[in-house]
């Protein structure tokens, strides 16, 4: 049974091709370049290619034989698919159809909804009422506050800048504010930023000479590296969480406003059903008996 549906959509689709083809260039105007049954398929249904480059009129026309091939073979399947298919199923199938458009249409209104609605800004006084009632913000990797400077060849108060970037008091920090354009390259990490290995290692591929467990227990430490062009690199560990501890605040900031934003939106969603329900009841499109 199925190999003679397959041969019957096969011959089908080939006749309409030998037909598109000897007549699609000298087609009248109004009337189908294919047809199965009572349906047809005209020109203006086909879809111009979507290519940049230059089509000769041999690729041209593959293309509209393609879109009528893949046209016929969706409307003789279904055909086929109606024929075959248990009547019993037909209903089941339009049950779920119907119900999947339902919800479609649906959440597009609701997603409408919270885009026009929702309030984005959020103040670090929410961030920190969120941070605090939730209180299970565990780290999942090591984090490292750290700052760093690389040398040039020539530079000569190396021995003094060391004890600037280690000790880093306010006054220390005016200095290397001044000298800063001295340096090949430095992040002092003045927001207090909390870093993973993979981005300190993205930062300074230099450390990843060293092994993992080692970096976590430079705490408090100045080091000393040289690049592979013999460069000079300080790098100062001066605080580091290991995996298991709580996350620190700013180091989950982004993922405590996606908490805080999708609170919101349910609570949105909410008061949308609410109110849908009390104006349908004030307006008597919703009778309840």
């Amino acid at each position: 049974m199925l190999r003679s549906i397959s041969v019957f959509i096969h011959l089908a689709v080939v006749t309409i091709f030998v037909t598109s083809c000897q007549f699609f260039n000298d087609q009248i105007e109004g009337e189908p370049i294919a047809v199965i049954g009572e349906e047809g398929l005209y020109k203006e249904d086909l879809k111009a290619p979507n290519f940049n480059g230059v089509l000769t009129p041999n690729d041209s026309l593959s293309f509209q034989k393609n879109q009528i091939n893949d046209w016929a073979l969706e409307k003789l399947l279904l055909h086929h698919a109606h024929e075959n298919i248990p009547i019993s199923k037909h209903q089941k199938f339009s049950d779920l159809a119907e119900k999947y458009e339902k919800e479609l249409f649906i959440d597009a209104y609701k997603n409408l909804y919270v885009k026009q609605n929702l309030n984005t800004m959020i103040t670090e006084e929410d961030l920190t009422s969120c941070f605090e009632k939730q209180k299970n913000f565990i780290l999942k990797d090591p984090v490292i506050k750290m700052r760093y400077i690389k040398f040039p060849k020539d530079f000569r108060d190396y021995t003094a800048t060391k004890r600037l970037l280690t000790r880093f008091k306010e006054s220390d920090i005016e200095k290397l504010s001044e000298i800063k354009a001295s340096f090949l390259e430095y992040d002092l990490n003045l927001e207090e930023q909390w870093l993973d290995l993979s981005t300190i290692l993205e930062k300074l591929p230099i450390l990843s000479v060293r092994k993992k467990k080692d970096l976590l227990f430079i705490n408090e430490r100045t080091i000393e590296m040289r690049d592979d062009q013999g460069l000079r690199v300080l790098i100062h560990f001066y605080k580091i969480l290991k995996e298991g501890e709580p996350a620190p605040l700013n180091y989950i900031k982004d993922e405590i406003k996606q908490i805080i934003l999708n609170k919101r939106k349910i609570s949105l969603l909410k008061r949308l059903e609410k109110e849908i329900i009390q104006d349908a009841i004030q307006n008597k499109q919703l009778i309840i008996k």
